[in-house]
């Protein structure tokens, strides 16, 4: 099956999916004022706990130290399955990932996530 969507002049898609997605956009953000505007980036992009010693380990995830030439770097991993690495920017942490985590180990991956040196 084909999917085909109309594309406005200004490059916005007016596709059934679009006007869908803006609706429900707009009834979230009538019954949660201010929630639709920062969900995704407190998931991804909030800085995290600097000390690993106050992350709150979800059940089934299991955190553990590796030690390398330059320190000891914490990570965290759950899930059996392909493995994929999660890696966190500047001022980031590892535990901004949990919540992705925890679905991708739903779906049959093992999740593993790590914080720098120095977070």
């Amino acid at each position: 099956m084909e999917k085909t969507t109309t594309m406005s002049p200004n490059g916005g898609s007016t596709g059934l999916f679009s006007r869908l997605a803006r609706k429900k956009d707009s009834l979230i953000a009538s019954l949660v004022p201010g929630w639709t505007d920062n969900k995704i980036e407190t998931m991804l992009f909030v800085q995290g706990n600097k000390d690993s010693r106050t992350v709150r380990v979800p059940r089934g995830f299991r955190q553990f130290d590796m030690k390398t030439s330059d320190g000891k770097v914490t990570a965290y991993e759950t899930g059996k399955g392909p493995t994929v690495v999660f890696v966190h920017g500047w001022g980031g942490s590892a535990n901004q990932f949990f919540p992705l985590m925890h679905g991708l180990a739903q779906c049959g991956f093992r999740a593993v996530a790590f914080d720098h040196l120095g977070h």
